[in-house]
């Protein structure tokens, strides 16, 4: 018998190739300084990160249709590890749909932001068909998605500026980004 060794090389994470259309949008979403927002927020994370505010497509919106939220926030830093954005859409008590995501559509994670940034993340939600009608809150944060994913620890930025906050803050490092009316359940 002889046994023999196959070499598989090391085998390294693939490099990201963006679009010439990415590229662009990320240009274009990167911003020199805010605009003025509907909802200023001024939440600073662990210190890295600060959410300036979000500007929302519609105050109401009915069941099954989508509206626009667009989150503004600036690199305190530059930002390393594995860090993503979470929202939680919920009908207090007794509704919530997750839409977590990395910034500008998946293309422009956290570990590419640099010191000074300002990035304008627009994200689109649909409200589903059973989704209760009423008062609905959108809930937003920054978490380790590889703790999560890993050990299923929810480690998440800490808000350290809790009373400059302009919206609440719950005990979950939770931001009230924006409520909303939800019609025609």
């Amino acid at each position: 018998l002889s046994w023999g060794l196959v070499s598989t090389g090391c085998k390294k994470p693939r490099k990201q190739m963006l679009t010439s259309e990415q590229t662009k949008a990320i240009d274009e979403n990167i911003l020199s300084e805010a605009p003025t927002l509907q909802l200023p927020i001024q939440a600073v994370l662990d210190g890295r990160v600060k959410l300036l505010g979000a500007d929302l497509s519609a105050k109401s919106v009915k069941v099954g249709e989508t509206f626009e939220v667009t989150w503004y926030w600036e690199a305190l830093e530059d930002i390393s590890g594995d860090w993503k954005v979470f929202v939680h859409f919920e009908a207090p008590g007794r509704r919530r749909t997750v839409h977590d995501h990395q910034p500008m559509g998946e293309i422009y994670p956290f570990h590419k932001w640099k010191k000074g940034q300002v990035i304008r993340d627009k994200q689109v939600i649909r409200v589903s068909k059973d989704f209760p009608n009423g008062a609905a809150r959108l809930h937003v944060g920054v978490f380790d998605e590889k703790a999560w994913i890993d050990r299923q620890q929810n480690v998440r930025m800490k808000v350290t500026n809790t009373a400059e906050v302009k919206v609440p803050v719950d005990g979950e490092n939770r931001i009230l980004g924006a409520t909303l009316s939800i019609t025609g359940g």
